[in-house]
Protein backbone atom coordinates (compact mmCIF):
# COMPACT_ATOMS: atom_id res chain seq x y z
CA UNK A 1 0.00 0.00 0.00
CA UNK A 2 1.40 3.06 -1.04
CA UNK A 3 0.69 5.96 1.73
CA UNK A 4 -1.16 9.60 0.77
CA UNK A 5 1.29 12.22 1.32
CA UNK A 6 -1.43 14.57 0.92
CA UNK A 7 -4.61 15.77 2.66
CA UNK A 8 -7.32 17.25 0.56
CA UNK A 9 -8.21 20.99 0.45
CA UNK A 10 -11.18 22.06 0.66
CA UNK A 11 -12.85 25.92 -0.12
CA UNK A 12 -15.82 26.04 0.72
CA UNK A 13 -18.03 29.25 1.64
CA UNK A 14 -18.65 29.77 4.68
CA UNK A 15 -18.40 31.71 8.39
CA UNK A 16 -15.54 29.21 9.18
CA UNK A 17 -13.36 32.28 9.17
CA UNK A 18 -15.60 34.27 12.16
CA UNK A 19 -15.63 31.43 13.89
CA UNK A 20 -11.71 31.16 13.64
CA UNK A 21 -11.32 34.69 14.79
CA UNK A 22 -13.63 34.44 17.63
CA UNK A 23 -11.37 31.66 19.17
CA UNK A 24 -8.75 33.69 18.50
CA UNK A 25 -10.54 36.87 20.23
CA UNK A 26 -11.31 34.17 23.55
CA UNK A 27 -8.21 32.97 23.97
CA UNK A 28 -7.01 36.49 25.06
CA UNK A 29 -4.24 37.35 22.50
CA UNK A 30 -3.23 40.55 21.81
CA UNK A 31 -4.03 42.99 19.23
CA UNK A 32 -1.51 42.86 16.98
CA UNK A 33 -1.45 38.67 17.20
CA UNK A 34 -5.40 38.36 16.08
CA UNK A 35 -4.32 40.78 13.01
CA UNK A 36 -1.81 38.73 11.88
CA UNK A 37 -3.62 36.01 11.90
CA UNK A 38 -7.03 37.46 10.60
CA UNK A 39 -8.06 34.61 7.88
CA UNK A 40 -8.81 35.18 4.44
CA UNK A 41 -13.05 35.43 3.91
CA UNK A 42 -14.67 32.77 2.77
CA UNK A 43 -12.43 29.62 2.81
CA UNK A 44 -12.67 26.24 5.19
CA UNK A 45 -10.35 23.59 5.38
CA UNK A 46 -11.80 20.25 6.87
CA UNK A 47 -7.92 19.48 8.78
CA UNK A 48 -7.91 22.73 10.52
CA UNK A 49 -5.15 21.67 13.02
CA UNK A 50 -2.71 21.73 9.79
CA UNK A 51 -4.66 25.83 8.60
CA UNK A 52 -1.99 28.43 8.06
CA UNK A 53 -4.08 31.28 8.64
CA UNK A 54 -1.23 34.10 9.63
CA UNK A 55 -1.29 36.55 6.90
CA UNK A 56 2.21 37.33 7.09
CA UNK A 57 2.96 33.58 7.33
CA UNK A 58 1.02 32.81 3.74
CA UNK A 59 2.77 35.81 2.14
CA UNK A 60 6.27 35.32 3.35
CA UNK A 61 5.46 31.63 1.60
CA UNK A 62 4.61 32.82 -1.03
CA UNK A 63 7.45 34.81 -1.82
CA UNK A 64 10.05 31.94 -1.35
CA UNK A 65 8.76 30.09 -4.09
CA UNK A 66 9.07 30.25 -7.90
CA UNK A 67 6.30 28.24 -9.13
CA UNK A 68 2.79 28.99 -9.23
CA UNK A 69 0.11 26.37 -11.54
CA UNK A 70 -3.06 27.58 -12.93
CA UNK A 71 -6.08 25.59 -13.93
CA UNK A 72 -8.71 26.08 -16.51
CA UNK A 73 -11.94 24.01 -17.05
CA UNK A 74 -12.14 23.46 -20.57
CA UNK A 75 -15.15 22.62 -22.19
CA UNK A 76 -15.21 19.22 -20.01
CA UNK A 77 -11.20 19.39 -19.35
CA UNK A 78 -9.23 20.91 -16.83
CA UNK A 79 -6.17 22.26 -18.32
CA UNK A 80 -2.97 22.93 -16.04
CA UNK A 81 -0.28 24.83 -16.45
CA UNK A 82 2.87 25.66 -14.24
CA UNK A 83 4.19 29.24 -14.50
CA UNK A 84 6.95 31.44 -13.17
CA UNK A 85 4.95 34.27 -11.08
CA UNK A 86 5.59 37.60 -9.01
CA UNK A 87 2.95 39.37 -6.93
CA UNK A 88 1.70 42.53 -5.27
CA UNK A 89 -0.16 42.38 -1.65
CA UNK A 90 -1.85 45.54 -1.16
CA UNK A 91 -4.95 46.10 1.28
CA UNK A 92 -5.69 42.30 2.24
CA UNK A 93 -5.76 40.93 -1.38
CA UNK A 94 -2.96 39.64 -3.56
CA UNK A 95 -2.51 40.02 -7.19
CA UNK A 96 -0.46 37.10 -8.95
CA UNK A 97 1.62 38.11 -12.32
CA UNK A 98 2.70 35.89 -15.04
CA UNK A 99 3.25 36.11 -18.41
CA UNK A 100 3.18 34.70 -22.14
CA UNK A 101 3.03 34.36 -25.42
CA UNK A 102 0.06 36.22 -27.26
CA UNK A 103 -1.29 32.99 -28.70
CA UNK A 104 -1.84 29.57 -27.69
CA UNK A 105 -4.53 27.63 -25.26
CA UNK A 106 -3.80 30.09 -21.81
CA UNK A 107 -4.03 33.27 -23.78
CA UNK A 108 -7.33 32.05 -25.51
CA UNK A 109 -8.96 30.68 -22.37
CA UNK A 110 -7.35 33.68 -20.30
CA UNK A 111 -9.94 35.39 -22.44
CA UNK A 112 -12.72 32.94 -22.36
CA UNK A 113 -12.73 31.53 -19.35
CA UNK A 114 -11.34 34.00 -16.62
CA UNK A 115 -12.20 32.51 -13.66
CA UNK A 116 -9.50 29.70 -12.62
CA UNK A 117 -8.26 27.71 -9.83
CA UNK A 118 -4.28 28.26 -8.47
CA UNK A 119 -1.32 26.53 -6.67
CA UNK A 120 1.83 26.97 -5.04
CA UNK A 121 3.68 23.85 -2.61
CA UNK A 122 7.18 23.55 -1.46
CA UNK A 123 8.87 23.02 1.85
CA UNK A 124 9.20 19.16 1.21
CA UNK A 125 10.68 16.69 2.50
CA UNK A 126 10.26 13.33 2.90
CA UNK A 127 9.02 11.04 6.43
CA UNK A 128 10.64 7.92 6.04
CA UNK A 129 9.52 4.81 8.00
CA UNK A 130 9.93 1.05 8.46
CA UNK A 131 6.63 0.35 7.19
CA UNK A 132 5.31 1.89 3.59
CA UNK A 133 1.93 2.78 5.17
CA UNK A 134 3.47 4.96 7.95
CA UNK A 135 5.74 7.24 5.73
CA UNK A 136 4.87 10.17 5.63
CA UNK A 137 5.62 14.11 4.43
CA UNK A 138 6.42 17.65 5.67
CA UNK A 139 5.13 20.41 3.06
CA UNK A 140 3.67 23.46 3.31
CA UNK A 141 1.03 24.65 0.10
CA UNK A 142 -1.96 27.71 -0.82
CA UNK A 143 -4.49 26.82 -2.99
CA UNK A 144 -7.20 29.32 -4.50
CA UNK A 145 -9.73 30.94 -7.10
CA UNK A 146 -9.55 33.85 -8.93
CA UNK A 147 -10.14 35.90 -11.50
CA UNK A 148 -7.69 36.42 -14.73
CA UNK A 149 -6.96 39.83 -16.63
CA UNK A 150 -5.29 40.59 -19.52
CA UNK A 151 -2.85 43.45 -18.74
CA UNK A 152 -3.15 45.94 -21.54
CA UNK A 153 -1.72 49.13 -19.91
CA UNK A 154 1.76 49.88 -20.32
CA UNK A 155 2.83 50.87 -16.76
CA UNK A 156 1.09 48.11 -14.89
CA UNK A 157 2.82 45.39 -18.12
CA UNK A 158 6.45 47.16 -16.14
CA UNK A 159 4.90 46.71 -13.21
CA UNK A 160 3.96 43.36 -13.46
CA UNK A 161 7.10 41.96 -15.49
CA UNK A 162 9.22 43.48 -12.71
CA UNK A 163 7.62 41.49 -9.60
CA UNK A 164 8.34 38.41 -11.96
CA UNK A 165 11.70 39.50 -11.98
CA UNK A 166 12.21 40.19 -8.40
CA UNK A 167 10.50 36.98 -7.50
CA UNK A 168 13.37 35.14 -9.46
CA UNK A 169 16.45 37.52 -8.79
CA UNK A 170 15.40 39.96 -5.63
CA UNK A 171 15.87 42.78 -8.02
CA UNK A 172 12.71 44.65 -9.26
CA UNK A 173 14.33 47.48 -10.90
CA UNK A 174 14.51 46.25 -14.93
CA UNK A 175 13.66 48.20 -18.45
CA UNK A 176 12.28 47.04 -21.15
CA UNK A 177 11.57 48.19 -24.62
CA UNK A 178 8.49 49.10 -26.68
CA UNK A 179 8.50 46.19 -28.95
CA UNK A 180 8.86 43.45 -25.94
CA UNK A 181 6.11 45.11 -23.88
CA UNK A 182 3.90 44.98 -27.30
CA UNK A 183 4.91 41.32 -27.97
CA UNK A 184 4.48 39.49 -24.42
CA UNK A 185 1.64 38.91 -22.80
CA UNK A 186 1.52 40.22 -19.12
CA UNK A 187 -1.55 38.46 -17.04
CA UNK A 188 -2.53 39.52 -13.75
CA UNK A 189 -4.10 36.74 -11.44
CA UNK A 190 -6.57 38.87 -8.72
CA UNK A 191 -7.22 35.85 -5.79
CA UNK A 192 -10.79 35.94 -4.26
CA UNK A 193 -10.26 32.60 -2.14
CA UNK A 194 -7.40 31.12 -0.47
CA UNK A 195 -5.93 28.89 2.04
CA UNK A 196 -2.97 27.49 3.04
CA UNK A 197 -1.77 24.39 4.26
CA UNK A 198 1.00 22.86 6.12
CA UNK A 199 2.98 19.74 8.02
Amino acid sequence: MVTRFFATFFLITGNHSDKKKMKLKDAGLPAQVLEENEVMEGTFMRRSDREIVSKKAIEEFIAQEQILRIAFYDDGDIYIVPVNYGYVYEQDVFSFFFHGAKAGRKYELSKSIPTIGFEIDGKYKLLENESACDFSANYQSVIGTGTLHLVEDEEEKIIGLNTIMKQATGNAAWTYDEKMLGAVAVFRLDVQKISCKAR
